[in-house]
């Protein structure tokens, strides 16, 4: 997720950023299921994650980066 707001064609704010970081954490786990079982996450990790993804997609949006 870093990645795709360090290519945007404007700046990305710290805090957005950080939730990014938080998403990337997520990444492995998520796409590999055997190599951290589901009973690892909480709902409150899910939760977060989400609204985290809300937020960038949100932010994006504003800046309108989404076409």
């Amino acid at each position: 997720m870093t990645r795709l707001l360090t290519d945007l064609p404007v700046p990305v704010p710290g805090g957005i950023m950080d939730k990014a970081r938080v998403l990337d954490a997520h990444y492995i786990p998520a796409r590999y299921p055997d190599g951290s079982p589901f009973e690892q996450y909480t709902i409150l990790q899910s939760m977060e994650a989400i609204h985290h993804a809300e937020e960038i997609v949100e932010y994006a949006d504003d800046e309108r980066v989404v076409r």
